[in-house]
């Protein structure tokens, strides 16, 4: 095996999706594995939801579902992005639930359908202010022509927080006010909506008025939190995947050493330099070059020079004791030392959501 490994726990996994049932109490909750379930692995985490009792799952993309349903994952699966009509005979050999997010790819589908002689269900998309795909709120007569094609089945009607996880509630609480106004209307016309769903991360912590039929817990699921204005205290998460590698080489240089490429980390004093066989390529950012800390012996040391695509380096006391083959951690905890997703993020001036998903394929993934 390659001396560079992301271990993932299935049993954090499925601790923050107890955590997840707790908080939704009355609402079913529909895990996001999208994105190879946010880089841990969408088929082993579904096989271990399932055993939880997770009853339906979310993907972004057709391809995300037929991955599932290829790996004998046989329950309800909805993709909340665009998928174009030509793939609508992929939808009903799979399957698989789509989103249907405005008119004309509605009227698209009945005309496949049609040519099938087969029925499809769906769930609507409504756009509260998020500004992204979906239905504008007010575009009830668009809506209401949509659930009158004969071959489309209207299973869900769902939105999207924008800002929930930020401090001030208050487009949020908008949004659900957009979101009943839309349900409301449907009643009144004797529309039944099996499923009623808006709830994100942020929104199952901190808006229950928002949970409805189904909450989707996404970057929660995997341990870290959707932002540092959501209060910790609110649920008990653990984080589920360490990256770890072996080092490759160790070399003692004098004070004055230049390190990697450009020479931009020069040794100020005798040093143990540390060589580690992943970078860039395998998701570990170039922006943490001369930032970055990875884990040795449980103590911090921090990333020196540029991070290669495949390398990097890290500066350690000489007075340690360091040898090829022993094992770093890059993100996740060794001894009492951690790094969080979100530090990695604060360090590079993005987000955990991009720091789980940037690694790579290359990186071989380890359930424990």
């Amino acid at each position: 095996m390659r001396p560079v490994w992301a271990e993932v726990n299935l049993e954090n996994i499925r601790h923050n999706f107890r955590e997840v049932k707790r908080l939704a109490r009355m609402a079913e909750a529909m895990p996001v594995i999208k994105a190879n379930a946010y880089g841990h692995g969408a088929v082993e985490v579904a096989k271990a939801l399932i055993g939880e009792g997770a009853k339906r799952f979310a993907v972004a993309i057709l391809d995300e579902g037929i991955k599932l349903r290829e790996a004998g994952i046989e329950v309800p699966v909805l993709i909340l992005g665009y998928t174009p009509p030509e793939e609508v005979e992929k939808l009903l050999f799979y399957n698989l639930t789509p989103t249907l997010h405005h008119r004309e790819l509605a009227l698209a589908y009945q005309e496949k359908l049609e040519k099938f002689k087969k029925t499809l269900s769906y769930h609507l998309k409504i756009d509260t202010g998020m500004g992204r795909i979906g239905f504008w709120y007010e575009e009830i007569e668009k809506i209401e022509e949509v659930l009158k094609l004969k071959n489309l089945e209207m299973e869900g009607v769902y939105t999207h927080f924008a800002r929930a996880d930020e401090q001030d509630l208050s487009f949020s609480k908008l949004q659900i006010e957009r979101f009943n106004i839309v349900l409301d209307h449907l009643k009144t016309k004797g529309v039944e909506v099996k499923y009623r769903h808006a709830a994100n991360s942020a929104a199952i912590m901190r808006l229950p008025e928002a949970h409805y039929d189904l909450v989707r817990p996404g970057i929660m699921l995997y341990g870290e939190y959707p932002s540092r204005e959501v209060p910790r205290e609110l649920a008990h998460l653990k984080p589920a995947l360490t990256l770890k590698a072996r080092v490759s080489q160790v070399k003692k240089v004098p004070a004055g050493f230049p390190v990697s490429y450009g020479s931009t980390y020069v040794t100020f004093k005798s040093t143990l330099i540390v060589s580690l066989p992943l970078g860039y390529a395998d998701g570990y950012f170039r922006r943490l070059s001369n930032q970055g800390v990875v884990l040795l012996n449980g103590k911090r040391w921090p990333v020196a020079g540029r991070v290669c695509m495949d390398q990097l380096m890290v500066a350690v006391d000489e007075t340690e004791r360091v040898n090829p083959g022993d094992e770093a951690v890059l993100l996740g905890k060794q001894g009492e030392e951690m790094i969080t997703a979100t530090e990695v993020a604060d360090l590079v001036g993005t987000i955990n959501y991009e720091v789980l998903t940037n690694i790579s394929y290359r990186v071989p993934r380890i359930y424990v």
